[in-house]
């Protein structure tokens, strides 16, 4: 993924088509609202 990203860097992603080696996934996806996700879905 690296020569990919450094080719493009700023792509982004689809919702359905996540990148399975992205480490920072929860951010990218939740932003600051993750902990408030996670927490629900622990609760639920």
């Amino acid at each position: 993924m690296a020569p990919i990203r450094e080719a493009v860097p700023d792509t982004g992603v689809y919702v359905s088509e996540a990148d399975y080696f992205d480490i920072g996934w929860q951010q990218r996806y939740c932003g600051a609202h993750d902990p408030r996700l996670l927490a629900a879905k622990k609760k639920i």
